[in-house]
């Protein structure tokens, strides 16, 4: 196999890199995961926030009975 110019190589790899970025197969189920990813870390994020949040009124209101 000859060797390629290193002016060839460049235009082939950046005519790969056109190819793919133009390529938009199989983005949207990224999409998604990411979507979802970061909806989950929002719900955990909110639920720890509430549940203390629980927690410190359920004390006070135990603590304002006795």
């Amino acid at each position: 196999m000859p060797a390629q110019s290193d002016f060839q190589l460049q235009k082939e790899t950046f005519e790969m890199f056109r190819k793919f970025l133009s390529d938009e197969t199989g983005l949207e189920l990224s999409e998604y995961a990411v979507a979802a990813a970061l909806i989950a870390l929002a719900t955990v994020g909110a639920f720890q926030l509430l549940g203390t949040n629980i927690t410190t009124k359920i004390t006070d209101v135990a603590n304002n009975v006795k």
